[in-house]
């Protein structure tokens, strides 16, 4: 039948088989593209999604300003002290630290945490220690051991960052220089803060600029924090707010459970900065107001509570307390390392800040 049909026809038809093929062709690809392609209701909830993160982006990056301007103007306030009251400045205008970022002569090499660290100083009480020899003895034979560990050193502290979180023994008594200044010169480190506040205590009940809270203040750059709190804790509380040193709960507000609640903000806080606390020299103040306020527990609760909450929180504690270093009971330590009973003055601070030095480079080991 096909045979019969004359060319014309088949010219016809072989047109119109063609014109079939390619309209159904064009219809089908723009039925395909258009179902790529997302409806009005799509396409206005895309808008929004990305109006949604452009605005959350703009609210973290005004936070973020209004956090780093908070830091740079935030005042660290100095209260009545019982010895002194002086305005300290910020932190970033307490920054101990040198452009040049240079290491000392002859350290080059790169420190590393040494986790096993094992102190070798031989456990004594302050008493047994004072049975053997004066403090002005103890601290002079410390002080000697100290500085040659600090020029055995070789480490390379000058990329590091080191904070002091103290009282106004950390912030230094009137124009005495301080010891994280004196701490910067002896380890070349790149920036030492002094978070330190005049009349500061660790715990928040009837407290003064309590650490358990202003320790969030410093700023994150951090590589150690040094603190060294609790001797206006023991100076203005009473023996009920002292807490429960071995109870797993440790009393809200007190010293025990805020000396717990700082600990474990730091470490939240700061998780890749090494913490170390020291314990407060032993004072004579302490008897004066004792003779006032019998309620006052002995110094050596303070220490004790640190060592042993310390050791909870897996934290390095020097005990300055019974090292029976610089301690102001000795007439000879007044004289020569005291500003008054409670402050040392430049000299002190100088042998303070070997001491911090020395615990420091001890607990690091060079790189491999």
């Amino acid at each position: 039948m096909f045979d019969k049909i004359s060319k014309i026809e088949k010219i016809l038809i072989y047109v119109i088989v063609v014109i079939l093929v390619f309209t159904s062709g064009v219809f089908v690809g723009k039925r395909s593209k258009a179902a790529e392609l997302p409806n009005e209701e799509q396409i206005e909830l895309s808008e929004g999604d990305v109006e949604v993160v452009e605005v959350e982006e703009t609210q973290i990056d005004v936070e973020t300003q209004i956090d780093e301007k908070t830091m740079s103007e935030n005042e660290i306030t100095s209260s009545d002290d019982t010895t002194e009251n002086s305005q300290v400045p910020s932190i970033s205008e307490n920054l101990v630290t040198d452009d040049s970022i240079a290491p000392l002569p002859g350290h080059d090499v790169v420190p590393v945490w040494n986790q096993t660290y094992q102190d070798t100083i031989e456990k004594k009480t302050i008493q047994e220690r004072m049975a053997i020899r004066s403090s002005y003895d103890e601290t002079l034979l410390f002080n000697q051991q100290d500085k040659q560990i600090i020029a055995d050193s070789k480490l390379d502290f000058s990329k590091m960052i080191f904070a002091c979180l103290g009282d106004s023994i950390t912030v230094g008594m009137g124009n005495s220089t301080p010891y994280p200044t004196v701490l910067r010169d002896l380890l070349g480190a790149k920036k030492v803060y002094n978070v330190g506040s005049g009349g500061s205590t660790i715990a928040t009940g009837d407290g003064v600029d309590a650490m358990a809270n202003r320790c969030v203040e410093i700023p994150p750059d951090v590589d150690v924090i040094i603190v060294m709190g609790g001797t206006n804790d023991n100076f203005y509380q009473a023996s009920w707010q002292f807490g429960f040193m071995d109870w797993e709960t440790k009393g809200e507000g007190t010293f025990c459970g805020d000396l717990e609640l700082l600990m474990k903000k730091l470490q939240y806080t700061y998780p890749n900065a090494r913490i170390i606390f020291l314990t407060p020299p032993s004072n004579s103040k302490i008897d004066e107001m004792k003779a006032s306020n019998p309620a006052l527990l002995d110094q050596g609760k303070y220490a004790e509570a640190i060592r042993y909450i310390g050791a909870e929180q897996g934290l390095p504690v020097v005990d300055l307390y019974n090292m029976n270093f610089l301690n102001s009971h000795d007439s000879s330590i007044l004289t020569n390392f005291m500003g008054d009973s409670v402050h040392p003055n430049t000299a002190g601070n100088q042998v303070l800040a070997e001491k911090v030095a020395s615990e420091i480079i001890k607990r690091y080991s060079p790189a491999n």
